[in-house]
């Protein structure tokens, strides 16, 4: 089976990221090296300052062995196109901005957007075309 762990993805980027902070790169440097947002340099620059290296090395994240089965996640999508991604979230015990992230990664679309809502509603396209 295919997993991404990704606990272990983060704690090798913020090694990676403390490296490269360290050499006096700029965040945005580091940002577009490691591909994260530069907001999450921000918050990691914040949090080593603050907290200091051990702590920043050593943070776990809520579930720390958040795993995705990737080939369970596609046939989800793929049998389930209209669950929420907070539901498809709570399926894999992980956060939405996970699902969101690998249903992009992967190509599948939420097919409860506002055009299935007119759809099933055709008074609401009527009523839209007046205006």
């Amino acid at each position: 089976m295919f997993y991404i762990i990704v606990s272990r993805i983060n704690n090798e980027l913020r090694k990676i990221f403390l490296r490269l902070y360290k050499q006096g790169r700029k965040p945005i440097e580091i940002a577009n090296t490691i591909d994260v947002t530069r907001q999450t340099i921000t918050n990691w620059i914040r949090m080593y300052n603050n907290k200091g290296e051990k702590y920043f090395l050593e943070l776990r994240y809520n579930n720390p062995t958040s795993r995705i089965d990737f080939i369970e996640l596609s046939r989800v999508f793929e049998n389930n196109p209209t669950l929420f991604n907070r539901e498809i979230a709570e399926m894999f015990n992980c956060s939405m901005q996970l699902i969101h992230k690998y249903r992009h990664m992967l190509n599948y679309t939420n097919k409860k957007g506002s055009a299935g809502y007119k759809e099933s509603k055709p008074e609401l396209k009527k009523n839209s075309k007046k205006n």
